[in-house]
């Protein structure tokens, strides 16, 4: 017979078995009974039409498959027949014995007969698992006694989750009594069953490499509406997914998951029919993979719409029971990156164009940050991109993780592990479900794990703890209740009376606050919908003045409760950084939730491992750990000799510690607290004492004044409750908590009076090697000390070599012994009485745990200090100062090997300490390194600290062998490191640092503008946020690192989309450039910096430190290391220089452009090469060429001995205008030296702002932007920065838009008529000049627009203050009017512009005046109005003669674009003129001049021997500085310096501030300085004009306050 084509007949075969399978599932179904005479009829078909087809192909197989057959069907005969005849133990064991000869003739075909066979080669292993599968565990499960054998095989947690526990006795008694009443079980145990069982079987038989990987479960419980996120990958897990959605989660409504490889939509619909699911809908895989299933039925969910898209389902759903219209979406995301960006594409378009609340799960193959990801090699930037954006784009937040962090683990690899399974929600979503949640399973036979979605995490949290509201402080009510409660009578101690007073006070505050605040959100949506309706009426009724009152009153009231909110939400968020003006109420109530939910701890493992999550079992375990972490393990009686450290404190400083605190010490212990603080126990924040002072200050400081007296304070006032900050974003124990001390405002005052006397003598006595909590001192000195160090490794040549140690001190603060705490501070000298105070701060405290807003019974601890002390860092520095000398001292021994040098001529470094960061340097020899672990383990039996010696890390040289390595680091039993890593927060490499090393400078950026979403902000907030966090992120490691500049750029990147786009699909064109934003305010900008030129501004700030700072450690070491022979200007680079050094002279020449030099004697200043006249050097301001000057020249040649300027010498070398100016720099009558100071600031301090823009190129120039004035405005910022578009022209309208390839079209949407440009939509269109009109007639701004201009018209509004504000105001409402008819479709409404407007512009009013009641914190008096301030009344002005015996000097400075002058006039008691004069100083600034004037007046003064002397200007900068008030600008710094030298030359005097119009004479006199060149005495008899005005002041003639 001829063979038929291969081809066909492996199709016709494979066809016929999948028939045959379809035919059997059916069978089983329908024909429970039937079950083995099935299985025969269908096997012997399949084997009858596999032996035709294979004897066509080879006879020698017929005679195999004839005995194959054969000894297959004899089983099935067998079994068929036991069921019948025999009972269940003979049964059970013909049929293992059956199932034993099925599974070896299985093997047998695959073995021998399928390599003969072509048809089926492709499929011989899973034929060979299909066969074992279907034929043994059905067989095994067929009977209870062989499923209960298999169930004793299992693992114990697979055991009692299959068997065990989901089988009640109802069916464990059902199995025993087969057949009767087999298919008579519970829905609870139907999964043991044959016929299902056989059904999963055949599937996964069928399916042979099915992956049915994700699924969302959305449950109903009575009223409570759960969401569950069930994924099972892996065909394998069917069983385990079906018994867990029919055992443990009957009450599912909604099932959706994701599928690959194959379709088969039959079968699913058969498991559908067995299931109680009444709908289902599939979406066929992409590729094998990608296919969704979904599943429901309508008893409580009912679909209303359904979006079906490749790799995503959308369904729009009703959930009936609360009438909530959501949209759940599952999503199986592509792998390939290709396909990556337009998946992305699609399903942000999809949500842009959606309004309702959504959930979005299943495997996004998407990482959200670097920690999503465990083991293997570190991801790059892109792997974090597409997740963060989209979540930042559409305001979507990732549901917190409760357990494993990980959903996914790699087969090949199992230490790596990633989380790409999630769900996400947007923010509305969240405001309905705030306590969803999601949680992994175990991991089981796939690389999945389940991931369960929760969107009502049940977790049981007890009544919150009081808390004082600031808000309360601006309402007079609460005044009157502290008030009331302070007078009332306590007996007892004095802090039990204030405790007592507090305790009722709170009582009757919290019931005041529930009567008046507790409905302050119906209040705020009542008060809404009441102006509302208001608005609405006066557009029909525009002129009743009534309904215009009304609205106005509304108003008020609406914005004190939105304050109360603001207030609320701020003081939990503890954000005070946001803008002015926007409320941010979504943001703050966003902010608190994330933090809720992040803090909440659902489950924990204890000491043995195991999970625990009942909320009191979590709350023991939590417990039991800390209360064991403060329990000493010295012995009591043991006796410490700290006699080897030195005598700190002297007689005169023991004196300073002891003596009494005054009143004003008080004060300020209580006012410098942050008011955002927590409160303590007792629940009132520092905030409550600031506000309420005159009322509680005596009680308060008397109590204080007692405890420094006699020592002693209860333990109820040193209660602190320990708040559990979680290290990571899903802590496993107790030690994944940072726990942060929360103590009561009185004993913080307290431990700040001690702190504040203690901090002054540390910092005179602290090692320099220790840098935390110390002025002048930085924790960046230790990162760049470690940069020098390092670099010495690897330069280094020498074969012994050297090693660092970085070791990890396990919970340092909290294992502090007090004994050898007070050891060390009686060795130290500190006063007996000190140390009594110190002694009764740390041993009378108490700690309870807050967990999840409740707190835990007390209990008291026998060591250990804590963290949220203010006196806690400044004892813990003394502690670690024992170290440091114990290293120190060891370290001066011969042959220690304790210490490093970087150079010869550098002292020996044995260690650098920031806190408990510690990293040890020493030589890398065994008797070394064992003289180094003496005096570590020394120190640790002493103080009671305990290095985890496999936490930390030993890094060695470059030349030293490995074997010595392996040795040395095993003698301390530490990891070999090949670098520093990670120290003080900064990533240390042993080679060039990559933008890799960055990442998670990025990531965080990422994640922080995930939390903010960009909606919830205006763009004033999104650059407040940009200037105060954004950059400030990088800025620690640019403080001591160059930055890749493909960093900097993603950065900046970063920043720019946060501040343009609020989502992905809105893809906003930037109209106003990047640079141009990133310039000063007063060029035209938004004052944002770019990374780079704040990177480079950082390290610039090294160089000046190097400069100016001669004893800071750092700089000493740098300048023994490089300097000794060079100038850091004149250093030439060279090879072995460490990164850090080299690129911080990289940023020499940023120095060199803002270096100034402030005028003294001028012998150190080179006239042609410094920058002393402006912020350059003469030679490059002149164009000059070096070899054409005298390059020698120094400034001190042109100062005659009178110091005076040469005003001939100049003018004969430089132009004359410069010359103008020289001689306006005022020369010191003393002789000082020289300094330079940083001529960009006005103080002289270096400032990184300013090296910041000197980095981004701008010039220095005092030319400003035209429309700088508009930030001066007295609008909200929002409108400020509208208004900042506007006046770059960079409004969105159509016009705009077109140019920009936008928008095909620029057609007006208000009149459909004109082109939309900025002029028509604000002033032209008819739509807009409607608007105007009605202002007019409301008179509002008392203004008519009479230019087409818009920028125009807002210049002409400069001289009416209060109508440029409206008109902002008017356009701003204009603006958002147009928005809601182009994009909604609304009508133009021009009394509805108007009175948003109106609002808007009342509301800010009365924002502006509660603004002044918190910075004043005068209280309110009432809530619903506030009564209109008072007008001002004129200010009245005049001179007043000086007392007998007494002369007045008034002085006065005047500049002009040519020329400056100064003024002075002495008169005596009867206003006669004495002395009158006036300079002419050349060209420089009004400030300078007026301080040249009262140098000029002092000088006269002395000449005219003038004992007593009082002085008025009114230059109120001038008379500050005089005073020592202000600081002084480094401009007029020395000639400050000599006004203060002479005014020491008088028997009495005084300085004031007066109005211009009392300082007329010397304002005249000054103005004619213009006129003269150098200086003139003027004799009233010859001016009438000063004749005139001596004659007035004398006479007592009072003018009217200009601008009052």
């Amino acid at each position: 017979m001829q063979p038929l084509n291969f081809k066909w007949c492996s199709l016709w075969v494979t066809l016929f078995n999948w028939l045959c399978s379809m035919f059997s599932l059916y069978s089983r179904l329908r024909f429970p009974y039937c079950l083995y005479v099935l299985d025969l009829g269908f096997f012997m078909a399949r084997s009858s039409i596999m032996y035709w087809f294979s004897g066509l192909q080879c006879r020698l197989l017929n005679r195999i498959l004839v005995w194959v057959v054969f000894v297959r069907i004899a089983p099935l005969l067998l079994q068929s027949s036991a069921v019948l005849l025999l009972d269940d133990c003979f049964s059970a064991l013909l049929s293992c014995v059956a199932t034993f000869i099925q599974v070896a003739t299985g093997f047998f075909m695959f073995v021998v007969a399928f390599p003969f066979v072509p048809l089926v080669t492709c499929m011989r292993w899973t034929r060979l698992v299909g066969s074992v599968l279907q034929t043994w565990l059905p067989s095994m499960l067929r009977y209870p006694c062989f499923g209960m054998l298999l169930g004793r095989l299992m693992p114990n947690s697979v055991r009692q989750t299959f068997f065990e526990s989901k089988f009640d006795d109802a069916t464990k008694n059902a199995l025993h009594s087969w057949p009767e009443n087999y298919f008579s079980l519970p829905l609870t145990s139907f999964i043991a069953s044959s016929s299902l069982l056989c059904l999963v079987i055949w599937v996964l038989y069928t399916l042979y490499y099915s992956n049915l990987c994700y699924g969302v479960l959305l449950a109903a419980e009575g009223s409570t509406f759960l969401w569950f996120l069930l994924i099972v990958p892996g065909g394998c897990c069917w069983i385990a997914l079906f018994q867990e959605l029919f055992q443990d989660w009957t009450f599912a409504n909604f099932f959706l998951c994701s599928l690959s490889k194959f379709d088969f939509s039959f079968r699913f619909q058969t498991i559908t029919k067995a299931t109680r699911f009444q709908k289902h809908l599939i979406i066929d895989p992409v590729n094998h993979c990608g296919g969704i299933w979904a599943l429901w039925n309508e008893d409580n969910i009912k679909v209303l719409n359904t979006t079906l898209t490749p790799r995503c389902a959308h369904l729009t759903i009703l959930y009936k029971p609360t009438h909530t219209t959501l949209l759940v979406s599952g999503i199986y995301c592509p792998t390939k990156e290709e396909e990556k960006s337009l998946f992305w594409d699609d399903l942000s378009s999809f949500y842009a164009n959606t309004t309702l609340p959504w959930l979005l799960i299943g495997d996004f193959n998407e990482l959200l940050s670097p920690i999503d990801k465990l083991g293997g090699n570190p991801i790059h930037s892109h792997q974090c991109k597409r997740l963060p954006t989209f979540l930042s784009n559409h305001q979507a937040v990732d549901v917190p993780c409760v357990q494993t962090a990980y959903s996914w683990k790699s087969n090949q690899d199992s230490s790596l592990l990633e989380r790409i399974d999630r769900a996400i929600v947007d923010s509305h979503f969240y405001n309905l479900f705030p306590k969803s949640t999601v949680k992994y399973g175990i991991f089981s036979v796939s690389d999945h794990a389940p991931v369960i979605f929760d969107s009502n995490s049940e977790y049981i949290h007890s009544n919150r703890l009081f808390r004082f509201n600031n808000m309360w402080t601006l309402d007079q009510d609460s005044h009157d209740i502290v008030k009331k409660e302070w007078r009332v009578r306590q007996e007892g101690s004095r802090f039990y009376k204030i405790r007592s007073k507090l305790y009722n006070i709170k009582l009757r505050l919290r019931d005041w606050a529930k009567t008046k605040y507790g409905n302050h959100i119906t209040k705020l949506q009542k008060n809404s919908d009441k102006i509302t309706e208001l608005q609405t009426k006066l557009i029909i009724q525009p002129f009743n003045n009534i309904l215009q009152d009304h609205l106005l009153r509304m108003i008020k009231q609406r914005e004190k409760l939105l304050a109360f909110g603001q207030s609320t939400w701020k003081s939990f968020s503890k954000k005070q950084w946001l803008t002015q003006g926007d409320r941010n109420t979504r943001f703050f109530h966003q902010k608190i939730k994330s933090q809720s939910a992040r803090n909440t701890i659902y489950r924990l493992q204890n000491d043995l491992g195991q999970w625990e999550s009942d909320p009191t079992t979590v709350q023991d375990c939590l417990l039991k750990s800390f209360k064991h972490r403060f329990v000493s393990t010295s012995d009591p009686n043991r006796q410490l000799d700290l006699s080897f450290l030195p005598h700190w404190i002297s007689q005169e400083q023991q004196n300073d510690l002891i003596q009494p605190y005054s009143d004003d010490e008080f004060k300020e212990a209580f006012f410098s607290m942050d008011p955002l603080k927590s409160p303590g126990s007792d629940g009132f924040g520092p905030q409550f004492f600031k506000a309420y002072w005159p009322i509680i200050a005596p009680e308060v400081t008397t109590a204080i004044k007692g405890f420094f007296y006699h020592a002693k304070l209860p333990k109820a006032l040193n209660h602190s409750i320990i708040a559990l900050i979680p290290k990571n974003d899903n802590p496993e124990n107790p030690n994944h908590f940072r726990p942060i001390s929360l103590c009561n405002t009185i004993y913080k005052a307290i431990s700040k009076l001690l702190v504040n006397r203690l901090r002054p003598i540390l910092q005179h006595h602290i090692s320099p090697y220790q840098n935390a909590f110390t002025a002048e001192r930085s924790i960046h000195d230790n990162l760049l000390i470690a940069q020098e160090i390092l670099n010495t490794f690897q330069k280094s040549t020498s074969k012994v070599g050297w090693c660092a140690l970085k070791l990890d001190m396990e919970k340092a603060y909290d294992r502090i012994e007090w004994d050898f705490l007070w050891a060390a501070l009686y060795a130290l000298g500190f006063p007996d009485k000190w140390i009594t105070w110190i002694k009764a701060c740390v041993t009378t405290v108490s700690y309870s745990l807050k967990i999840n807003g409740s707190t835990t019974h007390h209990f008291l601890p026998s060591r250990g200090i804590r963290q949220g002390d203010p006196l806690s860092p400044y004892l813990f520095l003394i502690c670690m100062e024992v170290f440091i000398f114990m290293l120190s001292q060891s370290s001066t021994l011969p042959n220690s090997g304790i210490g490093i040098r970087i150079a010869p001529l550098t002292p020996k470094i044995p260690c650098l300490l920031f806190a408990d960061d510690s990293l040890l340097f020493v030589k890398a020899t065994s008797s070394a390194t064992n003289h180094l672990k003496s005096v570590i383990t020394s120190f640790c039996n002493l103080s009671g600290q305990l290095v985890n010696f496999h936490k930390s890390a030993i890094i060695f040289s470059k030349k030293i062998e490995h074997s010595r390595r392996d040795l040395l680091a095993g003698n301390f039993s530490m990891t070999k490191s090949a670098s520093l890593g990670r120290y003080l927060g900064a990533h240390f490499s042993s080679f060039k640092p990559s933008k890799s090393d960055y990442n998670a400078i990025i990531q965080k950026n990422i994640s922080r503008i995930n939390h903010w979403h960009a909606n919830f902000l205006s763009k004033a907030g999104r650059s407040t946020l940009i200037q105060s966090n954004l950059e400030a992120l990088p800025a620690y490691v640019c403080s001591s690192f160059l930055l890749p500049q493909k960093t900097c750029s993603n950065l900046d990147s970063i920043h720019r989309n946060f501040f343009w786009k609020q989502s992905a699909s809105s893809n906003h064109t930037p109209l106003i450039s990047w640079n141009k934003i990133c310039q000063p305010k007063s060029l035209g900008g938004l004052g944002l910096r770019k990374t780079r030129p704040l990177n480079q501004a950082f390290l610039a700030k090294l160089g000046w430190k190097i400069l100016m700072n001669e004893e800071n450690l750092w700089v000493s070491l740098i300048r023994k290391k490089y300097l000794s022979n060079s100038t850091f200007f004149e250093y030439i680079p060279k090879p072995k220089d460490s990164s850090i050094w080299r690129h911080i002279l990289c940023q020499r020449e940023i120095l060199r452009k803002g270096i100034r030099w402030k005028l003294g004697n001028g012998k150190s200043i080179n006239f042609w090469l410094d920058n002393w006249v402006i912020q350059d050097n003469l030679l490059s301001h002149l164009k000059l060429n070096i070899n054409t000057v005298n390059s020698n020249l120094r400034v001190a040649d042109f100062i005659l001995p009178n110091h005076e300027w040469d005003s001939d010498k100049l003018k004969s070398i430089v132009p004359p205008a410069l010359a103008m100016k020289i001689k306006g720099l005022p020369i010191p009558t003393r002789d000082l030296e020289d300094s330079p100071i940083w001529g960009a600031t006005s103080t002289g301090e270096f400032s990184v702002k300013s090296a910041t823009w000197i980095a981004h190129g701008l010039p220095f120039s005092s030319h400003t932007w035209n429309y700088n004035w508009i930030w001066s405005l007295d609008v909200p910022p929002k409108i400020a920065i509208f208004i900042w578009q506007i006046c770059h022209n960079s409004i969105p309208v159509r016009s705009t838009l077109q140019k920009r390839n936008i928008l095909p079209f620029d057609v007006c949407p208000l009149c459909d008529t004109y082109a939309e440009t900025m002029n028509h939509l604000f002033i032209q269109c008819p739509s807009s000049k409607l608007l105007w009109d009605l202002q007019l007639t409301k008179h509002w701004l008392d203004y008519f627009i009479t230019s087409h201009d818009l920028l125009e018209n807002l210049t002409l509004l400069r001289k009416y203050p209060s109508a440029l504000c409206k008109f902002t105001f008017l356009i701003w409402s204009l603006w958002k009017e147009r928005n809601d008819c182009t994009f909604n479709n609304a009508s133009f409404n021009p009394f509805r512009v108007f009175y948003k407007a109106n609002s808007a512009y009342h509301e800010w009013q009365s924002r502006l005046q509660l603004d002044y009641h918190q910075l004043t914190g005068t209280p309110i008096t009432t809530l619903n109005s506030t009564p209109p301030p008072l007008p001002s009344p004129p200010i009245m002005v005049r001179w007043y003669p000086p007392p007998l015996g007494t002369f007045k000097l008034n002085f006065d400075g005047s500049s002009k674009s040519s020329s400056a002058a100064a003024g002075i006039i002495i008169r005596n008691n009867e206003g006669i003129s004495i002395s009158a004069c006036t300079f002419n100083l050349g060209q420089t600034q009004a400030f300078m001049a007026e301080a040249i004037a009262l140098h000029k007046g002092l000088q006269e003064a002395r000449r005219l021997q003038i004992d007593n002397l009082l002085i008025e200007g009114d230059n109120l900068l001038i008379v500050n500085a005089v005073k020592g008030v202000w600081s002084t600008p480094w401009k007029i710094s020395n000639i400050i310096s000599d006004i203060k030298h002479l005014l020491t030359l008088f028997t009495t005097w005084d300085i004031k501030h007066i109005f211009r119009e009392a300082n007329s004479a010397a304002d005249w006199i000054a103005n004619v300085g213009h006129l003269i060149v150098g200086n003139m005495y003027i004799d009233p008899t010859n001016s009438q004009r000063l004749a005139t005005i001596l004659c007035n002041d004398y006479s007592g003639v009072t003018l009217v306050r200009r601008g009052s």
